[in-house]
């Protein structure tokens, strides 16, 4: 291990040991400190791939883009904080190709610290919320189980009628100019359950008619099949659909109107009780994602919502997912995978 590895790991793991430090405990990232980090990182990069290791600096520019645009696509659909995007861009700037995890002869594979934060968080999400049951004694009740079950399979079914476009699409157009390796495909059918689930027009009955029409009428018309003959793509869409579904069933928590501070999210159906109110300053209805964290004026409305006539002592917010802590973990568990599979 050259001195410059060295120190590059040395500050990735500076940068996430403060950015899971901070996000702890203010909830919030230090532009500044990022900055310089992503300086430092970039100089690490010009000495690195400019004079030493040249072979590596296609596959570091390849894992930028990657990471740059899963960042930037996170950000814009509000699924976590600028901190969070620009936390994930400085790791990538710091991190060594050379410790990448090579798969098919390609080292190209950085945004697997992405697919790791999730599970990560995925994990956090569940657990907390099965800790919380059990502290407010709460019971599963099987009318839920069933419940869950049910709308997890209509999710599932609805996924099929995308996927299975891509899938049409894919053969009869991308396939003709560009080959995506099962890397590339595998992100894809990851990515597709949380991009359905963000935008509602493409929960619309019309969107999904129109959508299992094109996949009847590009099938017949092509004689393709529109599905995948590889079982592994069929995993990787019932798991990203799965925990989709389980972090929408455990994604809330009830708390006291009294302790509503800045920065929270309130959920859809506790908003929806605000629209008759005569108290100034509340919140709109929530999208319950990042765009919707409510600022200091409208945290101190909901306290004072409480006490009129139509407040509630308790309302229901969206969890906070702290990103930055897992896209650390994320970095750790990639070197760790890397240590064993090099």
């Amino acid at each position: 291990m050259d001195k410059i590895e060295i120190v590059q790991l040395l500050c990735a793991a500076a940068v996430c040991i403060y950015s899971a430090a901070s996000d702890i405990h203010h909830g919030t990232i230090s532009n500044k400190v990022l900055a310089v980090f992503a300086f430092l990182g970039i100089t690490f990069d010009i000495i690195y791939y400019g004079f030493s290791y040249h072979p590596f600096r296609a596959a570091f520019i390849v894992n930028l883009i990657l990471a740059s645009g899963l960042a930037l696509l996170f950000f814009y659909m509000h699924i976590w904080a600028g901190g969070d995007s620009k936390l994930l861009i400085t790791t990538v700037l710091l991190y060594p190709v050379k410790f990448c995890v090579t798969y098919h002869e390609n080292k190209a594979t950085y945004y697997f610290v992405v697919m790791f934060a999730f599970s990560l968080g995925f994990i956090y999400l569940v657990i907390s919320s099965f800790i919380e049951r059990i502290k407010k004694r709460k019971r599963i009740d099987l009318s839920q189980v069933l419940s869950f079950l049910r709308s997890f399979v209509i999710r599932y079914l609805l996924l099929t009628i995308y996927t299975s476009l891509f899938t049409l699409i894919n053969r009869i157009i991308i396939s003709r100019y560009f080959i995506l390796n099962s890397l590339s495909l595998s992100v894809i059918y990851f990515l597709i359950p949380w991009i359905i689930a963000k935008f509602n027009v493409f929960r619309k009955k019309v969107i999904i008619l129109l959508i299992l029409g094109l996949d009847i009428i590009l099938s017949i018309a092509f004689g393709i099949l529109p599905v995948v003959l590889n079982l592994k793509s069929y995993a990787i869409v019932l798991l990203s659909a799965l925990m989709q579904a389980l972090v929408t069933e455990f994604n809330y928590e009830t708390i006291k109107t009294s302790e509503v501070q800045k920065g929270m999210i309130l959920s859809l159906p506790t908003t929806i009780l605000f629209m008759n109110s005569r108290v100034k300053g509340l919140p709109g209805l929530s999208t319950e994602d990042l765009a919707s964290r409510l600022t200091e004026e409208e945290a101190d409305s909901v306290r004072r919502w409480e006490s009129s006539a139509a407040g509630k002592p308790e309302v229901i917010i969206v969890r906070k997912i702290p990103f930055a802590i897992f896209i650390s973990l994320g970095v750790l568990v990639y070197f760790i995978f890397w240590s064993y599979v090099k």
